[in-house]
């Protein structure tokens, strides 16, 4: 990350008081750079990535469907385990959906 991009993110992560639209931000702006062939993030991607924000909506736990509420609650039962002990867990307990990395 370029310093003025990574401070742009922060200030609009910072206005929005919630860490996930930064995370969206910083996803969607790697995403953006990986796009345009960059090895680092500058100022216009985090910029372009902004301008997406609007489309960012973080889902009411009612409006999940079953399995990503027993992801959900999964992950905040062991929220010290690797993504494939998750998993694992997920399967144990019936659940359908294949793993991708």
């Amino acid at each position: 990350f370029d310093n003025n991009a990574f401070e742009l993110i922060v200030k609009k992560t910072t206005e929005a008081e919630d860490i996930r639209v930064g995370l969206h931000l910083m996803r969607e702006s790697a995403n953006i750079a990986e796009n345009s062939s960059s090895r680092k993030i500058i100022l216009e991607h985090a910029k372009e990535a902004i301008t997406k924000v609007n489309q960012f909506t973080i889902k009411k736990s009612t409006d999940l469907t079953e399995d990503e509420r027993t992801i959900l609650d999964i992950i905040k039962k062991n929220s010290e385990k690797k993504i494939g002990d998750l998993y694992l867990i997920y399967k144990e307990q019936g659940g359908k959906l294949v793993y991708k990395s």
